[in-house]
């Protein structure tokens, strides 16, 4: 009989992980690079496109995170905030939806680019954490993405908010990921629309998924880009009817208008 020995005997042996051997040949043959630049490179995003991302910095509106202008007065909140019409508890955006960052949504939204997911998971890790400390708000007992309207889910093959919030629950000691929102019609299209516009063209379009049950939970939403609002509120309504005890939103980038 042929004895094979327990890689237990030697202690020294080199041990054999196939995932690892597959993991360097693939590397091998499809060698990683940046999606925004392509210079070879382990991370989704390489060290100098990341120090040229627009990321937002204080002072902002302590709500929604608006961006003010470096020498404005007038509180800690924007107008738009202490008009009532947020509903949400608190916002926050990674960065400028200006380049390289706009690149990097577009290209993780429409081009497929999947690995820019993690990267772009981690600009939302730093905001939540910071926003946690300053608002000394509890860990988030879920995270829900904004939904698409399954058409359009089946068109792109995948729901770019999904992938952030699975990226950013590895990091957040992986609180789980619920779908717990669904699209009820499928809607025009953001891009272009004013503010007004944009809140009817949302209106009514989300509702609970059926048996979902977020009534005392903290609850992260996760969006791609944030314009006026209009979406991740519209969804903040519904997870706050079914009486959630917070709802922060998070967005990779934030589309400052006048």
């Amino acid at each position: 009989m042929i004895q094979t020995r327990n890689q237990t005997d030697d202690p020294d042996a080199p041990s054999f992980h196939p995932r690892a051997l597959l993991a360097g040949l693939l590397d091998l043959v499809f060698p990683p690079v940046c999606q925004l630049c392509g210079v070879r490179s382990h991370a989704g995003v390489c060290a100098d496109c990341q120090e040229q991302l627009p990321l937002l910095s204080p002072p902002w509106c302590q709500r929604c995170g608006r961006p003010f202008p470096p020498l404005a007065t007038g509180g800690e909140v924007c107008a738009e905030c202490r008009g009532g019409g947020r509903v949400f508890d608190y916002c926050r955006s990674a960065g400028y939806y200006r380049e390289p960052l706009r690149e990097a949504v577009l290209a993780l939204k429409y081009h497929r680019k999947t690995r820019l997911a993690a990267p772009l998971a981690e600009l939302l890790a730093e905001r939540l954490a910071a926003l946690r400390r300053e608002a000394d708000l509890p860990a988030p007992d879920c995270l829900v993405p904004v939904p698409l309207h399954w058409r359009r889910r089946w068109r792109r093959g995948f729901n770019q908010s999904l992938l952030l919030c699975q990226e950013l629950a590895k990091l957040l000691d992986r609180p789980p990921v619920e779908e717990l929102l669904v699209r009820t019609r499928a809607t025009r299209p953001q891009v272009g629309l004013k503010r007004t516009a944009r809140i009817e063209n949302l209106r009514g379009a989300f509702a609970l998924r059926r048996g979902a049950c977020v009534e005392g939970r903290n609850v992260v939403l996760v969006d791609d880009v944030m314009t006026t609002g209009a979406t991740v509120n519209e969804c903040a309504k519904m997870l706050k009817k079914a009486k959630c005890a917070t709802v922060v939103c998070l967005t990779a980038a934030r589309q400052v208008t006048e």
